[in-house]
């Protein structure tokens, strides 16, 4: 049987020739990671690492992986997780973009009430991802204190109207919960 998979296909410099697909002859989903060599090695995440939490995601929960390139990987969901706001934690855990990059970026008072719908379905997270998180903030306050320099280009940012990434997970469970899609990307 033979499974289609798109990805991107690059030139020199990192400029997008042309979209490609792959016809790919095998039903491993996850051939299509092993070909496009997908892994996130700016947060040192291998492509090992991917197909692991993708085979501990899968004894949770079903899905298909309908795309991937040498930095992201899409996956559709037929069965959630029981608990999606711990599982959206984890991919947070596992891939921040999704919520740094991703649905973390949405504006409060550009789509209130999709932020009061993520409020309902996960009106807390973990009390090991708070700590997390209180920690990460933390440390992002340090470095600022001591580089001065990076403080100025942060604080343009830091008055943008985005999510918190509190917040943020809430709304990848939403995101999860509505959509049934995942698009996990390392850049």
């Amino acid at each position: 049987m033979g499974i289609a998979r798109f990805g991107a296909r690059y030139i020199r410099h990192g400029a997008e020739s042309s979209d490609e697909v792959a016809i790919l002859k095998t039903t491993d989903d996850r051939a299509i990671i092993r070909v496009k060599r997908s892994n996130g090695g700016n947060y040192d995440v291998s492509m090992d690492d991917v197909l692991r939490k993708l085979d501990e995601w899968q004894a949770e929960c079903a899905f298909e992986i309908v795309g991937a390139a040498p930095d992201w990987v899409s996956i559709e969901f037929t069965d959630l997780p029981q608990d999606i706001c711990g599982f959206a934690e984890e991919i947070y855990e596992f891939c921040p973009d999704t919520v740094e990059q991703g649905v973390g970026l949405m504006c409060e008072r550009e789509h209130p009430d999709v932020f009061e719908a993520a409020r309902r379905l996960c009106p807390t997270l973990s009390e090991r991802m708070c700590e997390r998180l209180e920690a990460d903030k933390q440390r992002f306050t340090d470095m600022m204190k001591e580089r001065p320099e990076v403080r100025a280009l942060f604080e343009s940012v830091a008055n943008a109207p985005t999510a918190s990434t509190e917040m943020g997970i809430r709304l990848l469970a939403y995101h999860l919960h509505t959509s049934r899609e995942l698009f996990l990307w390392w850049d």
